[in-house]
């Protein structure tokens, strides 16, 4: 108890705020699952750094961290009441605390960043945003840009989910539910601050077809939305036919397929009886006897065999019959041919099926009438929502 007193009073001791017009703004070091310190401190320096930047912040000279408060304050998770105790013994008006993860437990990891802010005066942490650091950008030099649009989130005092617009066209007109919202000057608009529910997305421009989806807002988060506008007046039929460029020789490519579907089957088979000639009792057996044969060859300065065909190539008995001997040299010997079989089967596979595949996507089509008449190829709008409870993906098509 004595011990936890006086590491508060020692804290306190280092967190005397300037006075200043704004909100001070205290940030506790992050805390990483993992173990990477070094990225976690980098975020952190990061973050303090940053948030003088943020108009009606004031960024404290506190640098504490997550833990050692915790610890300070008897905490076994930052709750709103323990971060309230935070806040009044640091003199903060806001914290912002967090953590950094790895992705995955493979080798290939990449880092997850998720931030909380806790307002005081609320009571309550009021915003929470996350991201993925990719590890070659996980250091100090290249954090400064992530950091910066992170704070701009958790600063940002607009409620609700946001839009992002992109069109193909610049200066084009956005509409919500039938309402001008703007243009999206250089190909971009954003929408923040929208309820939840479904808004009517509409973008206009004279000249040019307008672009009309549905969108689903979500509480926190921000939805991708990519308008492709096409140019009106332009008849499907007024397009050229294109000049032929393929060939008629599809029915070799299907037949190229075939074949290397039959040597992926041939492949599996080879792989199969090779797996089984492994598996022989009497294989195993002489295996024993040449492991055995092998101690007393090393002892002896004599030959030591590291595969067991060798051996029994080489006629060495050891504890077997004559007999049994030539038989694990006929085994050894028939998977020596079905290895080889299983290689030439997997080259065919690759050639054929490659092959093949070109010549049917290069292939002429039946008609070029009907290439002709077909217009404009359909295009694919993809949506993705992301946000700190949730995710979506949503696909339009044009046509």
């Amino acid at each position: 108890m004595v011990a936890r007193l006086l590491l508060v009073l020692g804290l306190l001791a280092a967190a005397t705020p300037a006075l200043a017009d704004g909100d001070n703004v205290v940030v506790l070091g992050l805390r990483s699952i993992e173990g990477d310190d070094d990225v976690a401190n980098d975020v952190t320096d990061r973050l303090r750094e940053g948030v003088a930047t943020v108009p009606g912040w004031i960024a404290s000279p506190t640098a504490v961290s997550m833990s050692q408060m915790s610890l300070a304050h008897g905490c076994d998770e930052l709750d709103a009441a323990c971060l309230g105790d935070i806040a009044r013994g640091l003199q903060a008006d806001r914290i912002i605390y967090g953590t950094v993860r790895r992705t995955t437990a493979r080798e290939d990891y990449d880092f997850a960043l998720g931030l909380s802010l806790y307002d005081a005066q609320a009571g309550a942490i009021t915003k929470q945003v996350d991201d993925t650091v990719p590890r070659a950008e996980a250091n100090y030099d290249a954090l400064g840009p992530r950091v910066e649009k992170l704070l701009g989130r958790l600063s940002s005092t607009l409620q609700g989910g946001a839009i992002a617009v992109q069109v193909n066209v610049p200066d084009a007109d956005v509409r919500v539910n039938g309402q001008s919202v703007g243009k999206a000057r250089d190909g971009s608009l954003r929408l923040e601050g929208l309820q939840d529910g479904q808004y009517r997305i509409e973008v206009h421009k004279d000249g040019f077809t307008p672009h009309v989806s549905t969108v689903t807002i979500v509480e926190g988060t921000e939805t991708m939305l990519s308008a492709v506008l096409n140019r009106e007046g332009i008849d499907p039929a007024d397009y050229p036919a294109e000049a032929s460029s393929g060939h008629e020789l599809a029915w070799l490519g299907w037949s190229l397929i075939g074949v290397s579907g039959a040597a992926l089957v041939g492949t599996g088979v080879a792989m199969l009886r090779i797996n089984s000639i492994d598996e022989e009792e009497l294989l195993n057996t002489y295996r024993n006897q040449v492991a055995i044969g092998n101690v007393k060859a090393r002892e002896e300065g004599t030959r030591v065999f590291n595969d067991v065909c060798d051996a029994a190539e080489g006629g060495f008995e050891y504890e077997l019959q004559r007999s049994d001997i030539e038989e694990v040299a006929d085994l050894c010997a028939e998977a020596d041919t079905w290895e080889v079989l299983q290689w030439v089967f997997v080259g065919t596979a690759v050639v054929a099926g490659g092959v093949g595949t070109y010549l049917v996507l290069t292939a002429e089509p039946e008609s070029n009438e009907q290439v002709r008449r077909s217009g404009p190829a359909s295009r694919w709008a993809i949506q993705p929502s992301v946000g700190h409870r949730s995710a979506r993906v949503t696909a339009t098509l044009q046509f």
